[in-house]
């Protein structure tokens, strides 16, 4: 084998890797610390696991790519996506993305996106909020809901309208 094809061959094993260690295993809890290391750096970052607030986010943030960006945008626009921007959504009134057209239910809920109420929310949104008409099932995982909104609070919150 030439070198070429030994570092596309290693890019490769890292890759699939990756793709292991992100995709949930049948218990929903598979994670990153689950994951062959495939570097120098891979026992570090996987013994750190989601524990910090930093982790967390790093964690939330490849996770949110999976789970939620098919929909929504981390940025302040909407980046074309069908549903509203998720920035700053930590603290934010339910509804209140201005440039959406948000759901009588979701509209008439009154909550305010706390961890807690977050948390409710991506277990079973139909569940929380009877008549959303956000059609994702849910995230069984604890761990990876506490991930995902770890992320979302290091996005800073839009400015008040």
């Amino acid at each position: 084998m030439t070198a070429a094809g030994a570092r596309a061959a290693s890019r490769s094993r890292l890759a699939f890797a990756l793709v292991l260690a992100l995709a949930p295993g049948l218990d929903g809890e598979r994670t990153l610390a689950a994951a062959p290391a495939a570097s120098s750096a891979a026992p570090a970052i996987a013994a750190a696991g989601a524990s910090s607030p930093a982790t967390a986010a790093d964690r939330g943030s490849r996770l949110f790519l999976f789970q939620c960006r098919a929909c929504h945008s981390a940025t302040p626009d909407r980046g074309g996506k069908i549903g509203p921007s998720l920035h700053g959504v930590v603290g934010r009134r339910a509804a209140s993305a201005p440039g959406f057209a948000y759901s009588p239910a979701l509209a008439g809920s009154g909550l305010v996106w706390d961890e807690a109420t977050l948390d409710a929310f991506l277990a079973a949104p139909a569940r929380r909020v009877p008549g959303t008409a956000m059609i994702y099932a849910g995230l069984a995982s604890p761990r990876d809901r506490q991930a995902i909104i770890e992320f979302l609070k290091s996005s800073p919150a839009a400015p008040s309208r």
